[in-house]
């Protein structure tokens, strides 16, 4: 069967209002009238009181559909994840029918109505290990001492937890054997917090996404935590050159992101390459970086996925530097619109290159292309307004046999023709091409090899 192309136009009408879909909190009994949702909390909790402990963990999830979606025991992990009218007393009747069950992990993600007296029940658990209360946003600082009771505590995730405080922190740090800890979004929380988190000597791995108060004062804490491997700044926006330097001590750190850490320079990549295990970094929007900074991140031997998207001083002879890194696969560039062709020519000796995104790169055109068709082991390619690519740069791109994900939306030169090229590659699964026209948006498409086997088998 031959290649099939064509052009569907599909028209987008504004709608008449925006559409509001309500948060879990806001979910009431009377709008939620059928299934789990419908049965109130006193009569959950009498229904589970009626059942032994096996039963719960075995055999709930055969009442109906929305039954499944009730807690279950599976080799210590009890999960209630997406259950938002879970309250306090729920989790006090599961756990105490579950007594004689060693549990090990608990999921409470989404489940909002869950407060500090909620956690004094857990805080009984001395086998627990991991715990996830992400968005469990009724929790406090009192809560947090609870938690403090857990002696084998090494996972715990507090993303949304946005009413705890340094306070609460200082609690934390009595969990010895702490190695994960999450606190995305938690907003109060500012130096003095980490100087607690200092404590925990085996943290491995530290989530401060959004907490827009911590300065390089509190990094200065952080080269306490000797193991610490993995570390979230992003949207920390007071972070400096001086935080970076603080940093620089942390000499297993593998993995560092630094998404919109604005005031971020080249000074600050030059105290960044001296962590000899970095293999990713993100430094997305931090748009003070310069070629100059590349040439510091070309001291890194292990990296092999590094985020400059939206870096937009960054040139070719940056890319020159990048070259360097002989481990790199993933490579993010998109909205670095000053590169061109040139650039794309040293990035074809990163031999090891499988992702890399070039969305809104405007000034790449078919011959950069050419380039790219060297890196073979290419799996996933984003073009999306690149456009000044042409039919001519999809033959380029026939030759990398690998791909398996393709992105030429908004490329407006691109017709059905170059698509034709595209039917070579057997392992392209996902293909997207979106463009404008006057009368709206349409999707050029073309049937894709694994969608050309099952048709021909019909």
């Amino acid at each position: 069967m031959s290649s099939l192309t064509g052009l569907v136009p599909l028209t987008l009408q504004p709608t008449a209002q925006p559409v509001s879909v309500p948060a879990p909190s806001s979910i009431t009994p009377k709008q939620a009238t059928t299934g789990i949702q419908a049965i109130p909390n006193a009569v959950f909790g009498r229904i589970l009181s009626f059942l032994p402990a096996q039963q719960i963990t075995t055999c709930l999830h055969h009442v109906c559909k929305d039954w499944r979606k009730l807690p279950l025991i599976n080799d210590g992990y009890l999960n209630f994840s997406g259950l938002p009218n879970l309250s306090d007393s729920d989790l006090k009747t599961i756990l105490d029918k579950a007594s004689g069950i060693r549990i090990t992990s608990i999921n409470l993600d989404l489940c909002r109505n869950i407060t500090d007296a909620g956690l004094a029940h857990l805080s009984k658990l001395p086998s627990l290990n991991s715990l996830n209360l992400n968005w469990c946003d009724k929790i406090t600082d009192a809560g947090l001492a609870h938690l403090s009771k857990l002696p084998s505590l090494n996972s715990l995730n507090l993303s949304v937890c946005d009413k705890i405080t340094d306070a609460g922190l200082a609690h934390l740090s009595k969990l010895t054997l702490l190695s994960s800890l999450h606190l995305t979004g938690c907003d109060k929380i500012t130096d003095a917090g980490l100087a607690h988190l200092s404590e925990l000597k085996l943290l491995s791995s530290l989530d401060l996404t959004g907490c827009r108060y911590i300065t390089d004062a509190g990094l200065a804490h952080l080269p306490k935590l000797t193991l610490l491997s993995s570390l979230d700044l992003n949207g920390c926006r007071n972070i400096t050159n001086a935080g970076l330097a603080h940093l620089s001590k942390l000499t297993l750190l593998s993995s560092l992101a630094l998404r919109r850490c604005f005031d971020i320079t080249d000074t600050g990549l030059a105290h960044l390459s001296k962590l000899p295990s970095l293999n990713s970094l993100n430094l997305s929007w931090c748009d003070k970086i310069t070629d100059a900074g590349l040439a510091h991140l070309s001291k890194f031997p292990s990296l092999n996925s590094l985020n400059l998207s939206g870096c937009d001083k960054i040139t070719d002879p940056g890319l020159a530097h990048l070259s360097k890194l002989p481990s790199l696969n993933s490579l993010n560039l998109s909205g670095c619109d000053k590169i061109t062709d040139a650039g794309l020519a040293y990035l074809s000796e990163l031999t090891l290159l499988s992702s890399l995104d070039l969305r809104s790169c405007e000034n790449i055109t078919d011959a950069g292309l050419a380039h790219l068709s060297k890196l073979t082991l290419l799996s996933s390619l984003y073009l999306n307004a690149c456009d000044k690519i042409t039919d001519a740069g999809l033959a380029h791109l026939s030759k990398l046999t690998l791909l398996s994900s393709l992105d030429l939306s908004w490329c407006q030169k691109i017709t059905d023709a170059g698509l034709a090229h595209l039917s070579k590659l057997t392992l392209l699964s996902s293909l997207r091409c979106l463009q404008k026209l006057d009368s709206g948006i349409a999707i050029r498409s073309l049937i894709l090899p694994s969608q050309r086997e099952r048709l021909e088998r019909l």
